[in-house]
This record gives C-alpha cells, sequence and structure tokens, in this order.
C-alpha cells in the first residue's frame, strides 16, 4: 500500500515538473520506489508518538534498521518529529544515531500555539492526546520547559547545520536569532 501510494505521488511530482522533493517518510517501504524513480533529494525516516518505553522495546530497533537497509541510491536523514509527539530522551537519541551516521535531520518546530503551550509547560490539548494514548512525556511529567520550542531545542542540541527546521510560524526575535546563528 505504501509503494503503491508513493508511486502515485511521484508519478504526479515527475508530471509537474517536480525534481527534487525532501520527504519525510513514517514506513520504510516508501524508501525503494522513490529511490528507483530518480528524483533528486533526500527521504528522512520519521520517530513519532515514541515515548522512551516504546523507543526502547521495539522504535529505536526499527529505526535501526530501516536505516540499513535503505536504498544507497537514496539520501536519507533522519526526522524526529517534534517535541510534542516524541520523548525528550528519545529525540535527543534520534539526534545521536543521526549525527554518528553523518545524516541531516528535519524537525517540525513552532508549527502552531499549542505547540508552544506543550513545550512552556507541558499541558494543552498536545498534552492531553500523549496521555490519551498512555505516552509517558518528559514535558508533561515535569510541568513543560519553561523555554519556547525553538529555545527547548537549542538547549537539547538539536539545532545546527545538519537540521531542516520546519514551519518556524511562532517565533520570537530571539528564537529568530537563535535559528539563524544556528
Amino acid at each position: 500500500m505504501w509503494q503503491k501510494s508513493t508511486r502515485r505521488g511521484l508519478r504526479l511530482m515527475l508530471a509537474s515538473g517536480t525534481t527534487a522533493v525532501a520527504d519525510i517518510v513514517t514506513e520504510p517501504e516508501a524508501l525503494e520506489p522513490t529511490a528507483k524513480s530518480g528524483i533528486a533529494g533526500i527521504s528522512y525516516l520519521e520517530a513519532v508518538f515514541e515515548d522512551a518505553q516504546s523507543w526502547s522495546d521495539s522504535g529505536r530497533a526499527r529505526m535501526l534498521a530501516a536505516l540499513d537497509s535503505a536504498p544507497a541510491s537514496r539520501a536519507v536523514g533522519m526526522s524526529p518529529h517534534t517535541p510534542y509527539t516524541i520523548a525528550t530522551a528519545v529525540f535527543v537519541d534520534c539526534l545521536a544515531i543521526a549525527r554518528e551516521r553523518g545524516l541531516r535531520t528535519h524537525t517540525h518546530v513552532a508549527e502552531s500555539e499549542a505547540e508552544v503551550r506543550y513545550v512552556a509547560t507541558g499541558d494543552g490539548p498536545f498534552a492531553a492526546d500523549m496521555m490519551r494514548f498512555g505516552k509517558a512525556m518528559e514535558l508533561i511529567r515535569d510541568g513543560g520547559s519553561g523555554l519556547t520550542p525553538v529555545g527547548f531545542l537549542d538547549k537539547i542540541g538539536a539545532l545546527g547545520p545538519d537540521v531542516h527546521a520546519a514551519h518556524c510560524v511562532h517565533c520570537d526575535d530571539t528564537d529568530r536569532e537563535v535559528l539563524r546563528s544556528r
């Protein structure tokens, strides 16, 4: 199913004149058709809805297997989705894996006001979602970080020239300066 959907999307992109794409890949089966298509770019394997327990139980091993079996003809990176969908420890581990392997990372940051609230105070609708799914997240447990999403990512070492930060909509002047400097 993932391969069929990926092939359909690739055909549409190529037909419209798209020659390169940075895609977020939740299911590694999408890598093969992308690699075979010849479209340039990078595919970021995504870690999402992982707390420390699910990551250590199977998520980390799945990620490593996907990285190890990725087609050599396609550039790959890692996408620790965002601080509100993965635990801080998982985010930090994704960064370590990527940097050990010399891979770029892609993360969503400062996309919504709900994210800003979650990162700062550990509550709100994103916290409710994670609790409903039974995810144990440090930001909820600790009552947030007291920081903006950009400030939090900077604190955990998640920003730098090897990082593609998507969205960055809800940023203040300090956040914008941090993003420029990293």
